[in-house]
């Protein structure tokens, strides 16, 4: 816990344990939660400064809040993915503008000089290729529908079994008012 009256909230999710392997097709589902359901119900109506759903290669996907004035709430939000994803099931159109959105801020945005030497020599130290980043556009480019639902299924499944981590820093007051965590630490600034 902080002194404080915002909070940060996670939740992650290791799609191993469901037995599922990342996908390029997760930005775009990211792209749609952060645009819709994240704006809508963290952002507008909770209060909180932003919030995202973000995914690794490693196969680590979560959602993070920041500057967020209800932690209750917010992991609310975080527990319904599944349900809302298949109550807001996009159309092929909508996915459209996310595929374009999501190729554009993640593959073709301006950076400057320096921006464009880091992403290049993170890309070597993980050993991307110019051909995997291509295979990766090109696997974004087939997203569909169905790989909604097999998101959302996959995400239940795992929220089922008590898979996900959670975790905030935040204020003492919140973090305990929330009575989702058995146990926090005061930390020192």
């Amino acid at each position: 816990t902080i002194p404080g009256e915002v909070n940060y909230c996670a939740e992650v999710y290791d799609l191993a344990d469901a037995g599922v392997a990342y996908s390029p097709k997760l930005a775009v589902i990211h792209t749609h939660l952060y645009s819709k359901c994240f704006w809508d119900e963290i952002r507008a109506k909770g209060g909180a400064y932003g919030a995202s759903a973000i995914g690794f290669r490693q196969g680590i996907v979560g959602y993070v809040s920041y500057r967020d004035p209800r932690v209750t709430d917010t992991f609310g939000v975080y527990g319904s993915v599944p349900a809302w994803i298949e109550a807001n099931l996009p159309s092929e159109e909508e996915i459209g503008s996310m595929i374009v959105s999501t190729v554009g801020s993640a593959y073709f945005a301006p950076r400057s000089e320096i921006d464009l030497g880091n992403a290049a020599l993170a890309r070597y130290l993980v050993g991307q290729t110019a051909a995997d980043r291509q295979a990766e556009i090109e696997t974004i480019l087939t997203t569909a529908p169905a790989d909604f639902k097999v998101y959302a299924d996959t995400i239940h499944a795992l929220q089922a079994e008590g898979k996900g981590v959670k975790t905030i820093l935040g204020g003492t007051d919140a973090v305990k008012a929330s009575g989702l965590f058995e146990e926090s630490k005061i930390k020192e600034l």
